[in-house]
């Protein structure tokens, strides 16, 4: 339940109230942690905070116990490497064109 609304929530762009329910859903004996960590990577994404969110990768990492979430893992840390590191093509041709 808790990882729907926290997926509403930073659809919504209410970000401050998701951090909030995301903060206390961490809290709660016997929830997915690793659900709550990936959705706080979304949340991190949205606000373009990408150097937090891989911090938060290897929380998830680390939190995991089975391997049906390694593959979202992995494509996601990819997902923010590329953008943090800005080495998309269409940012390498706007440097070119400065």
């Amino acid at each position: 339940m808790y990882p729907f609304y926290i997926h509403t929530l930073i659809l919504n762009e209410d970000y401050e109230e998701a951090t909030k329910l995301i903060d206390f859903a961490l809290t709660v004996k016997g929830i997915n942690k690793t659900e709550i960590l990936l959705k706080k990577i979304m949340l991190l994404e949205c606000q373009q905070e990408f150097k937090k969110a891989l911090k938060v990768i290897k929380k998830v990492k680390l939190n995991t116990i089975n391997t049906s979430y390694d593959y979202t893992i992995e494509e996601t840390e990819k997902r923010l490497n590329k953008k943090g590191n800005g080495n998309s093509k269409n940012d390498k041709k706007a440097k070119k064109k400065k």
